[in-house]
């Protein structure tokens, strides 16, 4: 079985995934494949973004990241390179068989979807994911606009006709979430 696992920023996906984890299945965390990707195309990032992303004469991760959200066209252009090359990884790993959660921020209409059972999708009120992304990983008021504001159309409704959706209520207590999952599993 292989699920989708997905929200918008900050809606607690990795919290989540370890729920998933807990009753067997493998994770494969999106953000860390595109991670090791990332890290392959400095000459594909240097093209897009140019030196300003360079520091101490290498691709800086983080830099990339506020300009990502800067320009829709560079996010689109960097994306259009890397979520392909995530995509087939995925596709690889998945086909060792078993059960999958993959932990994915960006669930867009692709190729992946075609090998999907269930898609996940967590929801998250806006004000809690501002209090994640600021105390979690420190991001400034203008940074969290930018990335709130990049995922404002992102949503599962590309995928109704397709694949079975599931909901997943992530509010400010964690206590449900485990009957939650139960839940959603139950019925698989």
């Amino acid at each position: 079985m292989v699920i989708a696992l997905s929200g918008k920023c900050c809606s607690g996906k990795n919290y989540i995934s370890s729920i998933f984890e807990s009753r067997g299945f493998k994770i494969i965390d999106v953000d860390i494949l595109a991670g090791e990707i990332f890290s392959k195309l400095d000459n594909q990032i240097l093209k897009i973004f140019g030196n300003t992303v360079l520091v101490n004469g290498r691709v800086d991760k983080k830099r990339v990241g506020d300009l990502l959200f800067k320009d829709k066209e560079k996010r689109e252009e960097l994306e259009g390179i890397i979520h392909p090359l995530v995509y087939d990884r995925i596709i690889e790993i998945i086909g060792d068989k078993g059960d999958y959660i993959i932990n994915i921020p960006l669930l867009k209409p692709s190729i992946l979807v075609d090998y999907l059972d269930y898609i996940v999708w967590i929801k998250s009120p806006l004000l809690l994911r501002l209090y994640r992304a600021k105390h979690r990983d420190n991001y400034t008021f203008i940074t969290l606009v930018r990335r709130i504001w990049a995922q404002k159309k992102l949503s599962v409704k590309y995928f109704i006709t397709t694949v079975d959706i599931y909901y997943i209520y992530n509010s400010w207590f964690t206590k449900g979430l485990d009957k939650q999952v139960s839940s959603i599993l139950n019925k698989l």
